[in-house]
């Protein structure tokens, strides 16, 4: 019977017989590796992954190191998809960036066919999307927040809850209220893994409504804009405290997570 390992989305999980190696964060793919007869084989769900494995056989115990060499994905720009949606037409500005993540089962329609892209985005829909991209195990434990009991996004945001901040000293979480640039873009570093460590907050000042971004979270902020994540807007300024829509938090979760 073959060795099966295992690498999953941010925490990459390689275990042979005899070894684990556990959370280097290296690239968003879903890869099963099977060594049978000295030959590796893969076998890639969701996306396309070009990268070099190496097998090391130490003491018996085989060791996998996965390089990342490169990434290739369907939704990379250049694909042409069929439009899925009835209110987003191939002109929509976001066409591409919507039907990458429809296609990997990221983000859905409503029944009545449509995606609704300027619709505003809640915590608990920005909570399982961002699982989604992330590809994270969703956690059946109870609610982690007092208003969490019975919601249908509580499996999600049991996830997330270490990287969305709660309300009233955590206690609460506030599914239904529209999620905020600054705490979205918070989360999405945090998940991602980024060090943000040291950081030079000052490229935040080229926003002219700099001093409205909260100060815990200008370091998260600065890393999501030195990396090209997120831009501001036409007349200088960030907007942190505002919404977004499903249009713009599917392209943030494009550029993000490499679609």
């Amino acid at each position: 019977m073959p060795t099966q390992c295992k690498y999953n989305a941010n925490t990459m999980l390689i275990q042979s017989n005899t070894m684990q190696i556990l959370n280097q964060q290296i690239a968003n793919a879903l890869i099963y590796i099977s060594i049978k007869k000295h030959r590796v084989h893969l076998r890639i769900k969701r996306r396309k992954f070009l990268g070099l494995v190496i097998a090391i056989a130490i003491s018996g115990a085989l060791c996998f190191f996965v390089m990342c060499a490169g990434m290739a994905y369907a939704g990379a720009p250049g694909k042409t998809y069929p439009q899925k949606f009835n209110d987003v037409p191939k002109s929509h500005w976001a066409f591409e960036q919507i039907s990458a993540l429809s296609e990997n089962g990221v983000i859905n329609g409503y029944v009545d066919g449509g995606f609704r892209p300027d619709t505003t985005v809640s915590r608990a829909e920005w909570a399982k999307i961002l699982v989604e991209s992330a590809y994270l195990p969703l956690s059946s434990a109870n609610h982690a927040f007092a208003d969490m009991a019975g919601h249908w996004a509580n499996p999600w945001v049991n996830v997330v809850r270490p990287y969305m901040a709660g309300y009233d000293g955590g206690a609460s979480f506030r599914p239904d209220a529209a999620a905020l640039r600054e705490d979205v873009i918070v989360s999405l570093i945090k998940i991602k893994g980024y060090n943000v460590e040291n950081v030079d907050t000052g490229i935040l000042s080229n926003f002219t409504d700099y001093g409205d971004i909260s100060d815990g979270n200008k370091k998260y902020i600065a890393v999501a804009v030195k990396n090209g994540l997120v831009a501001g807007y036409e007349d200088g300024t960030f907007r942190a405290g505002e919404t977004l829509t499903r249009a713009e938090a599917a392209t943030l979760l494009w550029r993000s997570f490499n679609f």
